[in-house]
């Protein structure tokens, strides 16, 4: 890292914070909501620390610090995620603290904004910092804004299928199931078994649930009226990534013309398309797959090549309904939501 660009860092809590935090996005399981919340943190601490040194100084911590946590965790998308909507805020306070956005509007041709010192940081910082405490408040009303929705997707004496555990599918059936009765088959996604998680606090909650191999997705299928699923993100086409298993989940349903539906806040929204699977990919070590060790050493073993992605991708044309905590729409809207969320220069940090 050039040396120009470490003040922001040499903060003791500002350090400290980063490290808990890329260490936390190294582990496994890990909390979404909460790597967007700690971001967030780190991103208020950069924005008071740095106000008053201009508007050069805060875009580039906030890109650093976006990049920091993305070498953290490769493959998360959160943190990014919580930079770029901090950028979106600085440029927008920028343009209304500054009268001429001319000067604004032809930099960003050139892929960057301007960096002239605004008038009168300590607006800035009070905007954006309030402008921060908004997107924690969205944050904290995810889950209710998601399972609010849940009567409006799940209808007495259904059945549902789901893929292993996503907390926000978690809510979304307790949610459903204080009022109507349906039947919960989970698939408990081989990789890590983390469908018994969701079973066992289903099934806490009295919902009617059976627990399957991943194996007998395909043959179940036939009569599951609905299949709800989690995703670790949003692209920005409409299609997901989630837990690895998931696409044989959604090519069934397709098959049987069942609607598939995603739970997701839009935290896991990302601008970036699926085009390279190579660099989206977590490739995992296959002895999660393959336990027994005693044919790891024998010469046919030896001549196969194992894919175990952590990972799989779902395009957009396999998924019937995205339901977020800005509402349920179709895969195609996602692209308001982005313009919404993101500016267009922030796409790479």
């Amino acid at each position: 890292m050039d040396q120009s660009h470490q003040s922001w860092l040499i903060g003791k809590e500002t350090r400290r914070a980063l490290s808990c935090l890329q260490k936390e996005l190294r582990e496994e399981p890990f909390s979404g909501l909460r790597i967007a919340k700690e971001t967030l943190r780190l991103l208020r601490i950069v924005v008071s620390s740095l106000a008053s040194s201009g508007l050069e100084k805060v875009e580039d911590a906030v890109r650093q610090l976006g990049t920091e946590l993305t070498r953290g965790y490769p493959r998360r998308f959160i943190a990014e995620n919580m930079a770029r909507r901090v950028l979106k805020v600085i440029h927008e306070e920028y343009d209304t603290a500054n009268s001429t956005n001319n000067a604004r509007l032809d930099a960003s041709e050139l892929g960057r904004p301007p960096r002239e010192q605004v008038k009168n940081a300590k607006v800035l910082k009070s905007n954006v910092l309030e402008a921060i405490s908004e997107i924690e408040d969205e944050l904290d009303a995810v889950l209710p804004n998601i399972t609010e929705q849940s009567l409006e997707h799940i209808h007495s004496n259904e059945v549902l299928l789901t893929f292993g555990y996503s907390q926000s599918v978690e809510e979304f059936l307790k949610s459903a199931a204080e009022k109507r009765h349906f039947e919960v088959i989970i698939a408990e996604c081989e990789l890590d078994y983390s469908g018994h998680r969701l079973a066992k606090n289903l099934n806490k909650a009295n919902v009617d649930i059976t627990l399957i191999s991943d194996a007998a997705v395909v043959a179940l299928m036939s009569r599951v009226h609905k299949v709800i699923i989690g995703a670790e993100a949003i692209m920005a086409d409409g299609s997901v990534l989630a837990a690895s298993g998931t696409f044989m989940v959604a090519a069934a349903a397709r098959h049987y013309a069942v609607p598939l539906v995603i739970c997701a806040g839009l935290h896991k929204l990302t601008p970036l398309f699926p085009h390279h699977p190579d660099i989206l990919y977590d490739i995992l070590s296959p002895s999660q797959v393959i336990q027994n060790s005693t044919v790891w050493n024998e010469s046919w073993f030896r001549q196969l090549e194992i894919s175990c992605p952590r990972l799989d991708l779902i395009h957009s044309q396999y998924i019937r309904l995205l339901v977020t905590n800005s509402g349920g729409f179709s895969p195609s809207y996602v692209y308001r939501i982005l313009n919404e969320f993101y500016d267009e220069i922030d796409t790479c940090l």
